[in-house]
């Protein structure tokens, strides 16, 4: 096709066009798809991935700056992905101020999320993301348990993979008893600490009405770590309806409801 460009330097073969030519079609051609994007995620109302194979931390970087151009989105259903705490940082921090403006019902259970991965939503929350969410589910996740650094799970591993697999019942950290906890494992309420404070210290979620915690490592002091938050500078609005850990029963399942106790 005939060349697009007057310069000079593009009367040669495409071949031989310098950059400076080909910058302005390719911000064109960006623009557009961006364009498209909004146009066809903006019309997004209720969004299921459950049970979709696992995210990597590239994945869940993109996932989270799409959900930017979600704008009608007012169901977003997470349950059993498996980002865990990676994932869950990764997606917060692409949510702008704002992002998700009129989502009412979010589901981040069966996630393998603990404390850090709540700290990293709960950041998202203060600064203004879902500004308008009514329910949010955290169940059957690992928050209020205790949680290893980074270093420390490599230390392990490297043990692990040294140990044959039919002897690692006698690595008292490898198996799920928590009454022996390995070396850097930390018990934390930092994730619900998190929570509340961007509820009652940043104001966020004032359209909360369910709060979903049944089936994590929650205590009583947990809860009220939730409940009083450092500093209060909002009104400190609290959900109609907080579920908080409640013993499993037979009846119960995988991703379940749990008991409901009103909220203080």
């Amino acid at each position: 096709p005939p060349n697009p460009c007057s310069n000079a330097c593009c009367a040669s073969s495409h071949a031989t066009r310098s950059p400076a030519c080909l910058f302005a079609p390719q911000a064109a051609v960006s623009r557009l798809f961006r364009r498209m994007s909004q146009l066809q995620l903006g019309v997004i109302e209720d969004l299921d991935l459950e049970g979709m194979p696992v995210p990597d931390r590239d994945d869940s970087r993109r996932f989270g700056h799409a959900l930017n151009l979600c704008t009608h989105l007012k169901t977003l259903l997470l349950q059993k992905v498996g980002f865990g705490d990676s994932g869950v940082e990764e997606l917060a921090q692409q949510l702008l101020d704002g992002a998700l403006p009129h989502l009412e019902e979010l589901s981040l259970a069966m996630n393998e999320l603990w404390d850090p991965g709540l700290v990293s939503l709960s950041s998202a929350l203060s600064r203004g993301a879902v500004p308008r969410l009514k329910r949010l589910d955290l169940s059957s996740n690992h928050i209020g348990q205790p949680f290893i650094s980074d270093a420390a799970r490599r230390e392990q591993q490297r043990i692990l993979d040294a140990v044959p697999e039919h002897d690692h019942h006698l690595i008292p950290w490898a198996t799920p008893d928590l009454s022996q906890l390995p070396d850097g494992a930390v018990w934390s309420d930092c994730g619900i600490k998190a929570l509340g404070d961007a509820v009652v210290s940043h104001g966020a979620l004032e359209h909360l009405q369910t709060l979903q915690l049944d089936h994590n490592g929650l205590t009583d002091a947990s809860v009220r770590e939730y409940h009083e938050p450092r500093r209060p500078t909002h009104h400190a609005h609290m959900p109609a309806h907080c579920l908080l850990p409640q013993p499993p029963t037979a009846c119960q399942k995988g991703h379940t409801r749990g008991g409901r106790a009103d909220a203080p």
